[in-house]
């Protein structure tokens, strides 16, 4: 049996939602610009070294893309947040409330240029309360007792602006191809941004007459080599 190794590195990532509680106590929500608790992730492909645990052994091994020649290897190191938020906040003039998500950022500590993407999105189990119920990242359906949300997210280029460059529809994300769920690169040592962003949402009193919607989501990443 041929085996296969990418050069790549996936990241599961831990999404904590706070979302649609139109009661909630805002004083708690921090509403700074960027929101960073991260950590680094490394991986490694080249030429296999006995004395080293952590290289590939590429023998027998089907290889995605070129193998690298005697002594070259191919690093990722990226450093990432290890959990984001989004909530809809109560406002006065919008019925519905605002949608309101930090900004979190990626930094490429390699060497090498490396694309980022999003490659999957899904919603964990949950214990809720009575008075809660779960909140689904999918297209909005009227009248079914689902508390729906359409989800985005977004690449930002530039930190200094905060201009949102591509959106990635995470409530139809497995309709998307791999470039349209690629965020952006990031060149050796760039640091760039993803955020959340949502303009359509259903709330749980008018949809399941309850007063809170929330769930707690998985994402993974893809960070790859660019060639």
């Amino acid at each position: 049996m041929r085996k296969k190794i990418l050069i790549l590195l996936i990241f599961a990532l831990s999404i904590n939602k706070y979302s649609l509680d139109i009661f909630a106590d805002t004083s708690k929500v921090k509403t700074s610009t960027i929101k960073n608790d991260s950590t680094i992730l490394d991986g490694e492909i080249g030429e296999w070294d006995p004395e080293l645990d952590d290289n590939p052994d590429f023998d027998g091994f089907e290889i995605e893309g070129n193998k690298p020649e005697d002594g070259d290897y191919y690093t990722i190191s990226v450093t990432v947040p290890v959990n984001m938020e989004f909530y809809v906040l109560p406002n006065t003039r919008l019925p519905d409330g605002s949608f309101y998500s930090p900004m979190y950022t990626i930094k490429n500590n390699g060497s090498k240029n490396i694309s980022v993407s999003i490659d999957s999105f899904e919603r964990d189990g949950e214990t809720l309360d009575s008075d809660t119920v779960p909140l689904y990242i999918e297209s909005l359906t009227a009248n079914d007792n689902k508390t729906q949300m359409e989800l985005k997210l977004c690449g930002v280029e530039d930190l200094s602006t905060t201009q949102v460059n591509k959106k990635v529809d995470l409530w139809r994300l497995g309709e998307l191809t791999q470039e349209e769920k690629k965020l952006y690169s990031l060149s050796a040592n760039e640091t760039k941004g993803i955020k959340f962003h949502s303009e359509r949402w259903e709330l749980p009193e008018r949809e399941c007459n309850k007063n809170k919607a929330m769930s707690n989501f998985t994402a993974s990443f893809i960070f790859s080599i660019n060639r």
